[in-house]
């Protein structure tokens, strides 16, 4: 066996029947990840090894923000069954099977397919066909629609008509937990506050990556062969994943991605949601501890 790391507990050897022949860390590059994940080559194939290193209590903005508004436990790792399901049923982008889950020690492991190709780093300097290939593949998923929100296991589920209503209990309760000493966030909310409460009821709700970045992706020179990361998948307003795209492309990206999209279904108006939901996910930290007039002003890309 090839100790590219060690595995001192013996949990791999538990959860295959065959040799263990090597163990590698996969390490998605940047903190405050929640799962560990394992590339894993045994005498019987090669697979993926997913846990969740956080609990129940996690409660930094992104978690906290997320179980408020959409009930998800990043520690109840095994719903990834059910969402990459889901997502298996129209994602042109492929999705890897959850083959088992196995509870040792008190955690939960899920042993996963391995898809091809490499964790991508930035579609910034993507080829065109990968730039079109995420936006159909986007689009695919975004075919699925449903009447209420929440988490795609329905542990946790509510008619899309409150959407509103919950997600400004749940700015507030941000803002009063994490922002209180920050007044510009504090005044930023006092204006938008009038926009959130005059905004439309969603048109439908579909599966969203809340926290959507290349990393979540794995592609090569001109393709996009995985979407691996899913545990922040819910089911919201699909205006939530274009607002999210924006903050990982520029103009030039944004386009070909748009192209995509557009051969699978017409894009959403989101001039009156925009700032709204762009405040959210600043408030979430979905892409860090960005300053608040830098991400508010961020291009317009949908």
């Amino acid at each position: 066996m090839t100790k590219t790391h060690e595995d001192p507990s013996g949990i791999m050897k538990q959860l295959f029947d065959g040799e263990i022949l090597e163990v590698r860390v996969l390490d998605p590059g940047y903190e405050n990840h929640a799962s560990q994940v394992w590339d894993v080559n045994t005498s019987c194939g090669n697979y993926i090894v997913r846990t969740c290193k956080l609990n129940n209590t996690t409660e930094n903005e992104f978690w906290y923000g997320c179980r408020i508004l959409f009930g998800i436990i990043p520690s109840r790792s095994e719903s990834m069954m059910i969402t990459n399901d889901m997502l298996r049923r129209t994602s042109l982008i492929p999705v890897p099977k959850v083959y088992d889950k196995r509870f040792i020690d008190g955690r939960i492991y899920l042993i996963v397919e391995k898809l091809e190709g490499s964790a991508v780093n930035s579609f910034l300097s993507a080829s065109q066909n990968v730039l079109k290939e995420l936006g159909r593949g986007i689009a695919s998923i975004h075919k699925q629609k449903f009447a209420y929100i929440g988490q795609p296991d329905k542990t946790v589920q509510y008619p899309i008509e409150q959407f509103h209503t919950q997600l400004l209990i749940e700015i507030e309760n941000v803002l009063e937990r994490f922002y209180g000493d920050h007044p510009d966030f504090q005044d930023l909310w006092v204006s938008l506050k009038p926009e959130l409460l005059a905004l439309p009821d969603p048109e439908y709700s579909t599966l969203v990556m809340i926290d959507i970045d290349p990393t979540q992706f794995l592609g090569n020179r001109n393709h996009l062969t995985g979407l691996v990361d899913t545990e922040a998948y819910a089911i919201a307003p699909r205006e939530l994943d274009l607002i999210g795209l924006e903050y990982i492309l520029d103009e030039q990206s944004s386009l070909l991605v748009k192209e995509g999209y557009e051969e699978i279904a017409p894009l959403p108006d989101l001039e009156r949601c925009r700032s709204v939901y762009r405040f959210l996910y600043r408030l979430m930290e979905v892409q860090g501890k960005v300053d608040l007039d830098t991400w508010m002003d961020h291009p317009i890309y949908f």
